[in-house]
């Protein structure tokens, strides 16, 4: 199945989730038992997610000070990950590396 759309039935689904649980198993689990049951279908899928929050976190706490270095490693992780579909933006990220940081 594609990663990018695990990816974003998983943010659905927590969007979602007392509904959803409340309807399919009759019970609440919280959204780190939920993260944690999907994540551990596929360790790609659990790679790609840990990346996206990296850069999640990057975008929330990046300042003038730091931003090159950490975005330097991001982009190092995107080029290096085994995600297929992450390789489109490492060449974003690589392309506006100067941009971004300003």
């Amino acid at each position: 199945m594609h990663r990018l759309y695990l990816l974003n039935l998983l943010q659905y689904i927590l969007s979602y989730n007392y509904i959803f649980c409340k309807q399919l198993t009759g019970m609440y689990l919280s959204e780190h038992e939920i993260v944690d049951y999907i994540l551990s279908i596929d360790n790609d899928l659990k790679d790609a997610y840990e990346l996206l929050n990296e850069y999640r976190n990057f975008n929330s706490v990046a300042t003038i000070d730091n931003a090159a270095e950490m975005l330097d490693e991001l982009i190092i992780k995107f080029h290096n990950s085994n995600i297929n579909e992450y390789h489109k933006s490492y060449k974003l990220l690589k392309n506006w590396r100067q941009e971004i940081i300003n």
